[in-house]
């Protein structure tokens, strides 16, 4: 008896709009991406550099941070472009949600990663922009595929509050994990779903999510796929194929611009500095055996550009007849006064112990040392 109201409750509260009073109207672009190209960095390694140079073609469409770290001052990308997509490998975020799905023997566990994730969902629709009806649409639906059942279960957990972009919101908001007047909470039993399943399911999600963002030839997504694990192949599970480029830069100038520019993400100390560079940084992508990686130093992309700039085009497949505004946002010779930095450090003796420690990531070339 009281399962049959629950469920008659449930079903009632399927027809109520949460979001009315925020809702993203969605107008269907003519999305025309064939290529998805994805730039990865680590610790102000340059990748703002690739980003800026892709940016400057007539056929490619941006997406992500714009680092204007290296780029010409006053030169940047529309402003409705600078959101990244963090819904697939942060933190509650698609790839997660598949550790807790397949390898969680806790129901609830399961039910509150769920529940996490769409608290993420809902805090990117409140952003707007491509996060809109469509994409919220989507998300739901692609949690329902996950759901085995529901049951209401009032009183079951406090509210949750979880602090993210700098708000805090009550709970999780959406009409899965709760109901605004009732405050009804529910406990989700999700399907037995084995990895490729879930994996076809999460694809199909991303895939149908990047076909509404209106784009040209080329998508390129900045820092999407970024991570301390590269991973690139089991990525290519959930975005379909794509082409992935990385940067990276003497360490010894990471050090010293930590400094100069009082950048907290960068360690200070040194032992910590070598630490987190070696276990964290570029490596990781450099020893992965994905076949459709491209790996470029900061110093030759700004030292010898044309030979580099050639290598990316060659593996993009750009053709530099679309190169329309070509040195307007990645410029090479204003870039230079961010190799060598570490020359002129006051500590040197840290210089030279990070020489000691990462011999294999020091810069030797034109302007190198």
């Amino acid at each position: 008896m009281h399962i049959r109201k629950g469920q008659e409750l449930i079903n009632k509260l399927k027809n109520i709009n949460l979001f009315k009073d925020w809702s993203v109207p969605y107008n269907k672009p003519l999305s025309t991406y064939k290529n998805l190209v994805c730039i990865t960095g680590f610790g102000y390694s340059g990748s703002g550099a690739v980003i800026d140079y892709l940016s400057e073609f007539s056929n490619t469409t941006i997406l992500g941070h714009h680092d204007m770290a290296f780029s010409q001052a006053g030169k940047g990308i529309e402003e409705n472009q600078n959101l990244e997509i963090g819904f697939i490998c942060d933190l509650g975020g698609i790839m997660w949600l598949e550790n807790e799905i397949i390898n969680s023997s806790n129901f609830l566990h399961k039910d509150y990663a769920v529940k996490l994730f769409l608290h993420i969902a809902e805090n990117c629709y409140r952003l707007g922009g491509m996060y809109n009806d469509e994409y919220w649409k989507l998300t739901l639906e692609f949690v329902d595929k996950l759901v085995d059942y529901k049951i209401p279960f009032p009183g079951f957990l406090k509210q949750l509050n979880f602090n993210y972009s700098g708000k805090k919101f009550a709970n999780i908001g959406s009409e899965l994990c709760k109901n605004v007047r009732h405050r009804m909470k529910y406990i989700y039993y999700l399907k037995p779903l084995t990895i490729d399943e879930y994996r076809k399911i999460a694809k199909e999600y991303i895939i149908s999510f990047l076909k509404t963002i209106n784009s040209k030839d080329f998508l390129v997504l900045d820092h999407v796929l970024s991570s301390s694990v590269s991973e690139l192949q089991r990525k290519s599970d959930y975005v379909g194929d794509y082409k992935f480029i990385c940067s990276y830069r003497d360490p010894r100038d990471v050090y010293a611009q930590g400094f100069r520019d009082k950048l907290n993400c960068i360690p200070k100390d040194t032992e910590t500095f070598i630490k987190w560079f070696r276990n964290n940084g570029i490596k990781t992508y450099i020893d992965d055996d994905y076949k459709n990686k491209l790996i470029i130093r900061f110093e030759d992309f700004v030292l010898n550009y044309e030979e580099t700039s050639e290598k990316i085009n060659g593996f993009l497949q750009l053709d530099e007849i679309n190169h329309t505004k070509r040195k307007e946002y990645f410029v090479p010779e204003y870039s230079k006064q961010n190799i060598g930095i570490y020359k002129n450090f006051e500590n040197q003796s840290a210089i030279k112990y990070i020489e000691k420690e990462l011999p294999e990531f020091l810069y030797i070339g034109l302007g190198g040392g």
